[in-house]
């Protein structure tokens, strides 16, 4: 217990100060980038950790450059691109099997660690020292390590459980120093080392301009470098295609001329900024030439159309659902005839009632539909694709264009349209006196209300994974109450009383903290669940189909949830929930945005109610503090000491 978790902290703190070197042009030993990981756990400093991976990156571009793709995988705790959808399918019992294996611990003792420290890399560690082992294996190698977690992805079929433990033992068996924690920390895809894939893509550029250059370059070009890398993955995120460029003469300068929008690989879409209504939409637009376009809910999608008719769809987290949606490839298809015959389309893809010329559904209908592959003949949730921009067109990246530009070669790219199937998305010249007009349209159309956007000017651009104040949204209850709906995370329950007896209620919920690696809880939520909901939501229900909901229980709190409630069980964030409320509060209990607002309190959403599972969202894409900052105005925040 208590002696095996001081020694194994020890050891950490003691290697992450040792250097790591290696013969020049031999494989990277993992021990470099273990090293790094511990002496960035060992500091809060947000530059420190980026300088740490800046100088284990030298070392690698120095003496083993065919490694830093892989390096870079790793430090991001990812083994592929998003958009390829490779998946570890390691599960729990897989790793705490191979664990006692590769040590000898007993079922009860890893038990015991696992209560006591709550980390599965922490545990690792701690049972590591009563490993013993006659021959010691040859040392692990970043491109051995990524090797071999790519080999698990891939394994199907029968047996491909066992083969996925004997190769995490001969990993397990195989590492050296800190090297155990921070593997089966890669392995549940949780570093928890302060690295996200800003500051590692932001490190590896200064590392590769360092390397470049006999004398250092001032912070300026440094900080450019990763400005520019960063903004090129936003355009083209793929780590194999940036790393190439960057290693290529020029390095990372000029990264936006040598790197672009690539058909078939999905960037992550630009999105719209809050208001509190029409009068403070105009006012921010004010002085621009704008339209205001219908909200529509639905599904965001981002459809690829390539040169041999081949549709690729992909989710706003970049995720491929193209099996799924078989019909909308086909409506593409039709819908390009005559126009284009290679275009990548940013749309809302909406659940229409065909017997019913068409008319909109809710997005409760669209998510009854199948998520796995189908066939057109399968469909049973009829689609209607909404296009409301191009971004590439016949071998031309559009992102630059103003929206005023992209939306003519839209309407160029799709001459086939058909209502019902594919449409461009409505929209009206954008003056004060119509707005609110085409707001009440919109609602009546069925929509969720409206999106005012800059049509000229530099900000008109196409903004990958920016929330732009260029794109607004109006919705009916902006005015009501909270601005905007937040997207938090299950994490832990109570048990129900009165007609909820043998229930979960109230569920606390959670925002999710990038820089902090965290779930800081935001509320406790027992409104809005329908009597289907609860009869799902009930203790021992792992799988209920109909909704999709589903609660891992576990023993206790992770240590990333930062919390000062104590539900009666805690849940592993698996999903994201859509929720509502009257207005933000200050709070002594919940800690989200803590010291955002308030030096001593964290904020907390009033009177919440469920509307949604996001089911198109993973938990690290959750409302983040700085999300729910932005959702509060002063006159707004209600300050609520005792709760």
């Amino acid at each position: 217990g208590a002696a095996e978790v001081a020694a194994a902290g020890s050891a950490v703190k003691r290697e992450a100060e040792e250097a790591v070197t290696w013969p020049e042009g031999t494989p990277a030993p993992y021990l470099v980038i273990a090293r790094a990981f511990a002496a960035m756990e060992s500091t809060t400093k947000r530059l420190a950790k980026d300088n740490i991976m800046a100088e284990m990156f030298r070392g690698i571009l120095r003496c083993s450059p065919g490694d830093v793709v892989a390096a870079a995988y790793l430090t991001m705790g990812k083994i592929a691109p998003e958009h390829e959808g490779t998946e570890l399918n390691v599960g729990g019992s897989i790793i705490s099997t191979a664990i006692r294996e590769a040590t000898g611990v007993s079922r009860q003792k890893l038990h015991a660690l696992y209560n006591e420290l709550g980390d599965p890399g922490d545990v690792a560690e701690a049972c590591r020292h009563t490993q013993t082992m006659l021959i010691q294996p040859a040392p692990l190698t970043v491109r051995g390590v990524f090797k071999s977690l790519h080999s698990m992805a891939q394994q199907k079929g029968a047996g491909a459980t066992a083969r996925r433990r004997q190769t995490i033992l001969h990993l397990l068996r195989s590492c050296r120093d800190c090297e155990t924690r921070y593997l089966v920390r890669t392995l549940v895809q949780n570093l928890r080392v302060g690295a996200n894939w800003r500051s590692v893509i932001g490190s590896l550029a200064r590392a590769v301009l360092l390397e470049s250059e006999a004398n250092r370059p001032a912070k300026a070009r440094l900080d450019a470098a990763a400005t520019a890398a960063v903004e090129a993955f936003h355009v083209c995120p793929s780590l194999d295609i940036l790393v190439a460029a960057m290693l290529e003469p020029g390095g990372v300068e000029n990264l936006d001329t040598r790197i672009s929008l690539t058909p078939g690989v999905p960037l992550k879409p630009m999105l719209a900024s809050i208001t509190e209504g029409v009068a403070d939409a105009i006012q921010q637009l004010q002085g621009q030439h704008f339209l205001a376009e219908y909200k529509y809910d639905g599904i965001r999608a981002q459809i690829h159309l390539h040169k041999n008719g081949d549709v690729r769809i992909f989710s706003r987290n970049c995720e491929e659902r193209t099996s799924s949606f078989p019909d909308v490839a086909d409506a593409v298809r039709s819908a390009a005839a005559g126009g284009c015959k290679e275009v990548v389309l940013d749309a809302e893809l909406v659940a229409v009632d065909r017997e019913k010329a068409n008319e909109l559904k809710s997005f409760q209908e669209l998510s009854t539909r199948a998520r796995g592959a189908i066939t057109s003949l399968e469909v049973k949730v009829p689609v209607c694709v909404f296009a409301f921009d191009c971004l590439y067109v016949d071998g031309e990246s559009l992102l630059k264009q103003p929206l005023q530009e992209r939306r003519k070669r839209l309407a160029a790219a799709l001459p086939s349209l058909r209502p019902g199937f594919v449409c461009l998305a409505q929209s009206h010249a954008g003056t004060e006196a119509l707005i609110r007009e085409h707001l009440q349209d919109a609602l009546a159309a069925g929509t969720e209300g409206l999106m005012l956007k800059a049509l000229t000017g530099p900000s008109a651009t196409y903004q990958p994974s920016k929330r732009s104040n260029s794109w607004l949204k109006i919705k009916r209850d902006y005015c009501e109450e909270l601005r905007d709906s937040l997207d938090l995370v299950p994490i832990g329950a109570w048990h129900g009383n009165g007609r909820k007896v043998g229930w979960y209620s109230p569920f606390l919920l959670a925002a999710w903290d990038p820089d902090a690696e965290e779930f800081q809880t935001v509320c406790r939520c027992m409104s809005g669940f329908s009597d289907a909901f609860y009869a799902q939501a009930r203790p021992g229900m792992m799988h209920p189909h109909a909704m999709l909901i589903s609660f891992h229980r576990i023993e206790g709190p992770r240590p990333y949830y930062s919390t000062n409630e104590r539900p009666s069980v805690w849940f592993e964030p698996t999903e994201v929930w859509e929720l509502r409320g009257a207005d933000l509060t200050l709070s002594a209990v919940h800690k989200a945005a803590f010291g955002l607002i308030h030096p001593t309190r964290g904020v907390s959403l009033r009177f919440p109610r469920f509307v949604r599972l996001r089911d198109d969202k993973r938990p690290e894409e959750a409302s983040t503090p700085e999300v729910i900052r932005c959702h509060i105005l002063p006159h707004r925040l209600i300050i609520v000491f005792m709760l």
